[in-house]
């Protein structure tokens, strides 16, 4: 309980309660940084577990919900029920490596990804597809490259640049 399961971090937000959620090779982890204890999440085979435990970004909306990014898919977690909600190629995302997930002012995550760059309304739960025909950089998006200027402008990078877009 007091420490990390895997030294490898991958990806690291606090929430609004100060607790540091940090993205490990072996799952997601909460630290409680006034007690200095870990709450760890790990996949298991249930509806319920995080999707996979290669974590690889982190979001948390204008709701103050929290997104976490994997190899095996997006996920939802509920803080209050302590469950996940798993997004994945069978909700319509380009493809289930998470690589980054930023939001815009209409209330979308942008979802980028090995295959492209995935718009999820989060009021209706559709999905939209982009793809270099659609002007992006490549298919491929690298992970940690991605953010949000003040100016509401996204970025997200690639193999072949970087994509630019409000």
């Amino acid at each position: 309980p007091a420490s990390l399961p895997n030294n490898t971090v991958r990806a690291l937000v606090e929430d609004q309660a100060g607790n540091l959620w940090i993205g490990t090779d072996n799952g997601l982890n909460c630290f409680n940084k006034k007690t200095r204890t870990f709450i760890f999440y790990v996949h298991e085979d249930n509806k319920n577990s995080i999707s996979n435990n290669s974590i690889l970004s982190f979001y948390q909306d204008k709701k103050d919900n929290l997104w976490i990014g994997t190899m095996m898919g997006l996920n939802y977690f509920n803080t209050k029920t302590k469950q996940f909600i798993i997004y994945t190629t069978e909700n319509g995302l380009a493809n289930n490596a998470v690589f980054g997930i930023t939001e815009d002012e209409n209330y979308n995550l942008w979802v980028s990804s090995n295959r492209g760059l995935s718009r999820i309304n989060l009021l209706t739960k559709k999905v939209k597809n982009y793809d270099p025909a659609d002007g992006l950089q490549s298919f491929e998006f690298k992970d940690h490259a991605f953010c949000k200027a003040s100016s509401g402008k996204m970025y997200f990078g690639g193999i072949n640049g970087f994509n630019e877009f409000e």
